[in-house]
């Protein structure tokens, strides 16, 4: 075992602290045999030494357990050329990023991130669907913009360096692998061959939701592009604190977030600030089969406040 997965487990084992990404979240990362040397003066100001000492202990434990068996993931540091670029700029870019599955990162790749409810109506899953259709023939978020998304202010994009940045290259859809829009739009990408990134709010031996692992198999039968990533040890479980940790995440990977169908108090709702807050795009979708109560008064308030219209169908 490398001494870089070693430094990254270590990070990853270290607890939650508010104050740290308040502070403005980990320095550059890089692979060193011991980080508590190199971090020492940093770590002390959030963590107790018996905190850092379980942390060590943690990866070290982990690491016995493998013993000489391959390791069933990757992981990239924030000071990595491979960590997304995007996600660098974030107010508290994640230390470490665990990745299981396809090679979905680089410089020759730009994430769409696609969010909403997990509880979608027909109209919605067919505008996912119709969405999906679009990346087919989409090569750049500027051409997303052309294809299937109306402009609402006089400048239309809130990161148009970003968007120029995004010509000639591969999209890659980013989502949560929940239930709903996210199961949604990872199926629809497997089925068109669109690389599909789903980011956990657990660690990667903790897949979940269950049901959803049918993925995993379907894009494997499709020879389709699925990969996941992570910021948190490989064997943590699902907390709740973790998915707005998540969304944080897919949000500040992307230049663009589409909002499909989120209600007044909808997770998909923190997606979208999360990305509003770093100036990246966002869409969003409505229609007139969803003006009931509760249904998508959350997306279309992001309307209101001037997001991107998906035009997905005909007036």
């Amino acid at each position: 075992m490398s001494a870089l997965f070693r430094t990254g487990l270590f990070f990853a084992a270290l607890p939650f602290r508010t104050k740290l990404y308040r502070s403005g979240g980990w320095p550059s990362i890089v692979a060193e045999e011991e980080p508590l040397k190199v971090y020492a003066t940093f770590l002390r100001r959030f963590f107790s030494k018996q905190e850092l000492l379980a942390a060590l202990d943690r990866a070290d434990q982990y690491i016995e357990r493998q013993g000489s068996r391959p390791m069933r993931f990757r992981l990239t540091l924030n000071s990595d050329e491979a960590y997304p670029p995007l996600l660098k700029r974030i107010f508290d870019p994640p230390p470490v990023l665990f990745w299981k599955g396809s090679e979905l990162h680089g410089p020759g790749v730009t994430y769409v991130a696609v969010v909403g409810t997990r509880y979608p109506d027909r109209i919605t899953i067919e505008a996912v669907d119709r969405f999906a259709d679009c990346l087919i023939d989409a090569s750049s978020v500027s051409s997303l913009y052309r294809i299937c998304i109306e402009e609402s202010l006089p400048q239309p994009s809130l990161f148009p360096e970003e968007r120029e940045v995004a010509d000639g290259v591969d999209l890659v859809t980013v989502s949560g692998f929940a239930l709903g829009v996210d199961e949604r739009i990872h199926r629809a990408s497997i089925y068109r061959r669109v690389p599909t990134l789903a980011v956990l709010g657990s660690g990667l031996e903790m897949i979940t939701p269950v049901s959803n692992r049918y993925l995993l198999d379907e894009a494997e039968e499709r020879n389709a592009e699925l990969a996941f990533v992570s910021e948190f040890f490989p064997d943590d479980p699902p907390r709740k604190f973790a998915y707005p940790r998540r969304n944080r995440i897919i949000a500040g990977m992307s230049p663009l977030c589409v909002v499909f169908q989120a209600g007044p108090r909808s997770g998909a709702l923190i997606t979208a600030r999360f990305a509003i807050e770093e100036g990246r795009d966002v869409a969003a979708f409505d229609h007139p089969d969803l003006y009931g109560v509760g249904k998508n008064e959350g997306a279309r308030h992001l309307l209101a406040e001037g997001a991107s219209r998906l035009t997905l169908f005909a007036a």
